[in-house]
């Protein structure tokens, strides 16, 4: 990703240069494992699940999730990852960075931002102004194939459609993610065939 703001700096990317991934997680105990436990045998809800703007204190559980083997499969870089995180108010502050939550417990991580503030060869195709990209993740792994990845998607389209330039969101994760493919298929994104990128208008 590069910041046409300042200095080219390119965001994280798995080894095919692919912009975009989502991943599951869970090995050990993290800050939030005191809590998963209580939630796994709790009804879910989906108003259960809200985006929280992320904070210094989360760096920690996200260093915990990005270097779980089954997230590394996609994000090939949690190094990078984690230094947009931390610069986030900086160099980054054209990212919008969310920790998940599920009954305040920490989850997953999501994020979008607007392609007007990057470039990335994947979406030359579409236009740039009014078009926006997302990237998440569930980082416990007691919460995959509940549908929360589909609630996650949903509350960013949300929060994009709150910005007025918004016309279009585009996403490319690998094909061979079939849960992320799945959850975009969920929330109503068409496949471009001749770009491999999911996109929804808004």
């Amino acid at each position: 990703m590069q910041n046409n703001n300042a200095q080219t700096t390119p965001i994280p990317r798995s080894s095919s240069g692919q912009a975009l991934k989502v991943k599951p997680m869970l090995v050990g105990r993290s800050r939030a494992g005191r809590g998963i436990e209580k939630l796994n045998h709790k009804v879910f809800l989906e108003e259960d699940i809200i985006l929280r703007p992320i904070q210094d204190d989360d760096i920690n559980i996200m260093k915990v999730w990005l270097y779980k083997d089954y997230i590394h499969k996609w994000y090939k870089q949690p190094e990078e990852w984690l230094l947009e995180i931390q610069n986030r108010k900086e160099e980054y502050s054209f990212i919008h960075h969310y920790i998940v939550l599920r009954d305040n417990v920490p989850i997953g991580f999501c994020q979008y931002y607007s392609c007007i503030d990057v470039y990335e060869e994947e979406y030359k195709s579409f236009p740039r102004e009014g078009t926006y990209s997302i990237d998440y993740l569930i980082g416990e792994e007691v919460f995959l194939k509940k549908g929360i990845g589909k609630i996650i998607v949903k509350r960013l389209i949300e929060k994009i459609r709150a910005h007025s330039d918004a016309k279009l969101i585009v996403v490319q994760p690998e094909l061979e993610n079939t849960s992320s493919c799945n959850v975009l298929r969920a929330n109503e994104f068409l496949f471009d065939n001749d770009t491999k990128v999911f996109y929804k208008n808004i």
